[in-house]
């Protein structure tokens, strides 16, 4: 998979691990590092979604 604005692969976020959000105590928080998607630019981050 692609970043749609430069075009670069996309890495795994490792935060999450992929899944898009975060648990704290079983409880599913937003991952604020990969915007909730599990997928991270280099370049944009986790805010590469148009």
């Amino acid at each position: 998979m692609n970043c749609p604005k430069c075009f670069q692969h996309l890495s795994t976020c490792g935060i999450c691990g992929g899944k898009g959000y975060t648990s704290d105590f079983g409880n599913r928080l937003n991952c604020k590092s990969c915007n909730n998607t599990g997928k991270i630019c280099s370049t944009h981050g986790g805010f590469w979604e148009k």
